[in-house]
């Protein structure tokens, strides 16, 4: 028996999101969605670029790992995403340690009176 799951794709490389109805088996697996979407977006990708996630009230409400079942998918509340990774590269001279002052001298709370005062003379 075939399962059709409405799923929402995400390019990184277009703010405009494309609806995609993909079927596969209901026994099938997350790469599985996946690969099936792919084969319709007719790109060079892997399931391993691809980040599945239920949206539900707005909110990202679950993200399937591609081992996940589909019947664990659930499109009947929650709208389907498929976002498009996007790979930052990071090189030595990008890196660079968080600035701490700002935590060391933010405000302080005083035991006694429960007064905040900035800590920044």
């Amino acid at each position: 028996t075939d399962r059709h799951i409405l799923v929402t794709w995400i390019p990184k490389s277009s703010p405009k999101p494309y609806r995609y109805l993909v079927t596969l088996s209901q026994f099938g697996t997350v790469a599985e969605l996946k690969e099936g979407l792919i084969e319709l977006l007719e790109r060079d990708l892997t399931p391993t670029d691809i980040t599945l996630a239920e949206v539900y009230l707005n909110r990202i409400y679950m993200i399937h790992s591609n081992e996940n079942c589909v019947r664990y998918v659930n499109d009947t509340r929650s709208t389907v995403y498929a976002f498009e990774r996007v790979i930052l590269e990071v090189t030595a001279a990008d890196a660079k340690p968080p600035d701490t002052t700002a935590v060391l001298s933010g405000p302080v709370v005083s035991e006694d009176t429960n007064v905040f005062t900035n800590n920044l003379d």
